[in-house]
């Protein structure tokens, strides 16, 4: 059974409430001014290659690397000691604004839906008068 049109619209002005409050909590992140790069940058124990070197027998080098995409292909390079806090933060802000987004693209596409209801609930339908 379906529900009453003021039932509905009730429903949806609490759920516009809560949208309203998670965009509100996503606008800071879209906004924020900090460099982004586009790539992840983790941490990847290496073998050398050398055969006298001690990771022949299991010890492995420490290694951060960064992969990112270049045209049609990802790029795997290894991210220099100086750099790497600056990449990771970076790399961390890029994520976090790309995350946002997707949840904001998620919450319009469905406070719009609700705006329909809403728009349905309140419309008057008067019959013409002969």
């Amino acid at each position: 059974m379906r529900k009453q049109p003021l039932a509905d619209a009730s429903t949806a002005r609490q759920r516009l409430g809560a949208i309203h409050a998670e965009l509100a909590r996503l606008l800071p992140v879209l906004l924020r001014r900090e460099p982004m790069f586009p790539a992840c940058v983790y941490f990847s124990p290496r073998r050398c290659g050398n055969p006298g070197c001690h990771c022949a027998s299991g010890e492995l080098h420490p290694a951060w690397v960064m992969s990112f995409r270049d045209g049609d292909h990802m790029v795997n390079r290894s991210v220099p000691a100086d750099e790497r806090e600056t990449l990771v933060a970076q790399a961390a802000e890029y994520r976090a604004f790309r995350l946002a987004g997707r949840q904001w693209r998620k919450l319009s596409r469905e406070a719009q839906s609700l705006f329909d209801v809403l728009q349905k609930a309140r419309e008057i339908r008067r019959e013409p008068k002969p």
